[in-house]
């Protein structure tokens, strides 16, 4: 549940941020600003998959992903 909101979230914040950078900043440093946006947004990726494994980990007798099947 926690990744939905999560994704719903970042999706509803990405394109705003695109908007404003594409308008306020200029365009010689453009592609800086966007690779800039770009780590950092997925440096919180990171940290979350790897919140994620250690919560899995360390409690395995919780279930913490829905199981299709």
């Amino acid at each position: 549940m926690l990744w939905l909101i999560a994704g719903l979230g970042q999706s509803l914040a990405e394109i705003p941020f695109e908007t404003l950078i594409g308008e306020n900043i200029d365009d010689a440093q453009q592609g800086k600003v966007y690779g800039c946006h770009f780590a950092f947004s997925h440096l919180w990726w990171a940290i979350a998959y790897l919140t994620a494994d250690f919560g899995e980990a360390a409690f395995p007798e919780k279930t913490f992903y829905m199981d299709a099947s």
